[in-house]
């Protein structure tokens, strides 16, 4: 798509090929942002452009992404990790992209858990 070279960096530009998205259809191209900053650019870059927007996690449970219009898939894996955790006040920040897995794996240790099931 138009415009997107010029917001992303090479690396979080991707190709619908290197997603297992099953069936896409009306989906022009794939934004992997690396920073909560790529993903504002890219926002932004949408509205001036008239493009819609699917967020689409991992993409590891997704079937079929269909679109009406203009569409890119952004996709959260490289907003994975947690950025603060404070066992004693129950506090926990991660990123968009963080599985399920990791935030389970550093909450069992103090005897914590998520209080929702996805």
């Amino acid at each position: 798509m138009n415009g997107l070279q010029d917001i992303l960096p090479a690396e979080s530009r991707g190709d619908l090929s290197e997603v297992t998205l099953g069936d896409t259809v009306g989906v022009e191209a794939l934004v992997r942002p690396g920073s909560d900053a790529e993903v504002a650019d890219v926002v932004r870059w949408s509205g001036r452009e008239g493009v819609t927007v699917l967020p689409i996690g991992t993409g590891r449970h997704l079937h079929r992404v269909v679109a009406a219009e203009r569409a890119a898939v952004l996709r959260t894996d490289r907003l994975a990790g947690i950025r603060i955790y404070e066992p004693a006040d129950l506090t926990l920040t991660a990123g968009a992209g963080t599985p399920v897995t990791e935030l389970r794996a550093a909450l069992a240790p103090h005897d914590q858990w998520l209080p929702f099931d996805p």
